[in-house]
């Protein structure tokens, strides 16, 4: 066992270390179904230049093409109205295989053939916050009522898991808005990370932190 997680360790740490991507390079890229990335070119890849995307849309994981998502209520002691619920979702973040083609084919339209998408950035989740938007009440709600959660994901389709637990007065409010997506307009979760940007126009190449913010609008996750 400890062979193989040495391994996927070493597998990691190389990942990132190989990805000196250049803050001079950022371009906006705008996909036709409206979904936007910055790319970074990679340094020391002059002739067959490599990219770096990073991503700005947090997602719901899908099972069987449906929201992954679990909600269940419960009773009180006489089993006779329901005293609150439980709700589970899974998040995730990263471009589907449909956009990662138009971005590839974007890249060499823009770059030339020789150019190439080695895949996400790596955003690095130590100080990383998970907020959801309060000026709605679904909102205030899951804001309130996050009682446990993974580990933000630092790589593309990594997976986070959330947990709530809604009181009584909370349930049908959620649940009627799962029904009907609509209500949910306006009900955003955020994540911020950091990633690492270098200098690469002077002789002496420089790291620095660089802030990004992952956004996900619930009215289109269910």
């Amino acid at each position: 066992m400890k062979p193989i997680f040495y391994i996927l360790c070493f597998s990691l740490a190389f990942q990132i270390n190989a990805q000196v991507i250049c803050k001079e390079t950022k371009t906006l890229i705008q996909l036709r179904n409206g979904n936007t990335v910055h790319i970074y070119k990679e340094r020391n890849s002059k002739n067959s230049p490599i990219y770096y995307y990073v991503p700005n849309q947090l997602k719901l994981v899908k099972k069987n093409g449906k929201p992954g998502y679990s909600f269940l209520d419960y009773k009180n002691a006489n089993n006779s109205t329901t005293d609150g619920a439980i709700f589970h979702m899974l998040v995730t973040w990263g471009l589907n295989k449909k956009e990662l083609q138009e971005l590839k084919l974007k890249i060499k339209s823009k770059y030339g053939d020789k150019a190439s998408l080695a895949g996400a950035v790596y955003l690095d989740n130590m100080r990383s916050r998970i907020s959801f938007s309060t000026h709605t009440n679904v909102g205030k709600i899951l804001s309130q009522s996050l009682k446990s959660k993974g580990a933000p994901p630092t790589h593309a389709s990594g997976k986070m898991a959330l947990s709530f637990r809604f009181k009584k007065h909370q349930v049908n409010i959620v649940k009627q808005a799962l029904k009907t997506p609509s209500k949910l307009k306006g009900t955003n979760m955020s994540i911020n990370y950091t990633y690492k940007t270098n200098t690469c126009k002077q002789g002496l190449s420089v790291a620095q932190n660089t802030s990004t913010v992952l956004k996900g609008k619930l009215q289109n996750w269910f």
